[in-house]
């Protein structure tokens, strides 16, 4: 009964990696593939210039999702046969998500009127902001939540054919630049409500109004796990957002591009993380085993980069500028958010100890935050870079040490 319950387990396991991974390395792969043929139409210098915008709204998806990725999931996980239940955390779900997304175009709005910098661009924010309620309408929270991500994969990847090929066919000179934000926007808008219609009617999920104490109940309740998820913002939006207001946007289209190497791997981390969350949070004893595999297995993973490194110069038509010493200082800050994943959300929020993860992410977020303007002032992409990796090594270093004394007392 143990080995059959096992390989039940295993195979859901695995199945609900596969689908999550498709999900996530598509969104992730897509812009890969058109990024050679974007730069070689646009430029580096206007591409920089969209990395620029976009690292300004995407100070605003963290704040829209509002930490529903963990808490969402941990909810569904835990009610996942009360259809009731479910219903009612979708429900104070959107309910949330709805406000925010309100209070962030109404910011965004505000910083448009107020600073001439962004208002000479403001479609180009405009045209970017659909991205925020795209994500806010996906509910992958209730399919990882249910561990069923095999239907919403498809139609994610449908969506994301829809904007490759408006870009390879609507793209076509320096004017046409909204063509490249606007493509991405559309397919994330198209992903959510496929995704929402799939959960409303496959699983009989009824969305209706809650009331305001209810909304203001989840708003503070999942507050110290926003709070983890959105303090990185701090330090790896910031980073992108000075250097692109400091160094040329040259500059901001190279470490972008770099950097979209990187996150293809941070992505794989989140993926394996996320998959796994919602089984750690019923099974905990399985831990140290996701632990082994995650600490040991993501090794080889990260040091990838450096080996194919000229390869990669060439794939992303960087021309002449060498990536090698950028990826030696990122991929450290890599195997943080290995650490970080293994510790802060696999053993610290799957136990509902949310408040020391909190601190932590504070604490190190702060930290980058302040060390941002001078290191990119000072030494530009490779100041970025610097900034990124120290951030993401004092986000981590504490909760192995926290987690280590905490599993002793469990023992």
């Amino acid at each position: 009964m143990h080995k059959r319950r096992l390989s039940e387990t295993q195979r859901k396991l695995a199945q609900n990696f596969t689908s999550l991974a498709f999900l996530k390395a598509v969104n992730v792969l897509v812009p890969l593939i058109v990024l050679p043929y974007s730069i070689k139409v646009m430029g580096l210098e206007l591409y920089g210039t969209i990395v620029f915008a976009t690292s300004i709204i995407n100070y605003f998806v963290p704040l829209v999702d509002y930490s529903f990725g963990l808490t969402g999931t941990r909810e569904i996980a835990k009610n996942r046969h009360i259809r009731k239940q479910l219903s009612l955390i979708s429900s104070k779900v959107y309910a949330v998500k709805f406000t925010l997304s309100i209070l962030a175009f109404l910011i965004l709005s505000i910083l448009i009127l107020c600073i001439p910098s962004l208002r000479v661009n403001w479609v180009l924010y405009l045209t970017i902001f659909p991205m925020v309620v795209g994500n806010a309408l996906f509910p992958d929270w209730f399919f990882q939540g249910i561990e069923d991500m095999g239907y919403i994969s498809v139609a994610n990847v449908l969506a994301k054919i829809v904007a490759t090929t408006m870009i390879f066919i609507f793209l076509r000179t320096e004017a046409d630049y909204l063509i490249y934000p606007l493509s991405f926007s559309v397919g994330t808008i198209v992903s959510g409500i496929i995704g929402f219609t799939v959960m409303r009617r496959r699983y009989q999920i009824r969305i209706f109004p809650v009331t305001v104490s209810e909304v203001t109940r989840t708003i503070k309740v999942n507050f110290p796990v926003f709070v983890n998820q959105f303090f990185p913002t701090l330090y790896n939006n910031t980073t992108t957002f000075m250097l692109g207001a400091i160094a040329p946007k040259s500059s901001v289209g190279v470490y972008d591009a770099v950097k979209k190497i990187v996150d293809l791997i941070d992505v794989l981390i989140g993926v394996v993380s996320r998959t796994v969350f919602p089984h750690i949070v019923l099974h905990k004893n399985d831990f140290d085993l996701y632990r082994k595999y995650m600490i040991v297995g993501f090794i080889p993973v990260c040091i990838f980069p450096v080996i194919v490194h000229k390869q990669l110069a060439s794939l992303l038509s960087l021309g002449s500028y060498d990536p090698l010493p950028l990826l030696l200082i990122l991929l450290p800050g890599l195997y943080a958010l290995v650490i970080y994943n293994v510790y802060g959300t696999n053993y610290f929020i799957s136990r509902g100890y949310d408040k020391i993860v909190m601190r932590t992410t504070i604490i190190a977020s702060l930290i980058g935050f302040c060390c941002a303007y001078p290191l990119v002032s000072s030494y530009g992409i490779i100041g970025a870079a610097i900034n990124l990796t120290l951030s993401r090594v004092l986000m981590s270093a504490p909760l192995v040490i926290c987690a280590r004394k905490n599993h002793d007392c469990d023992h």
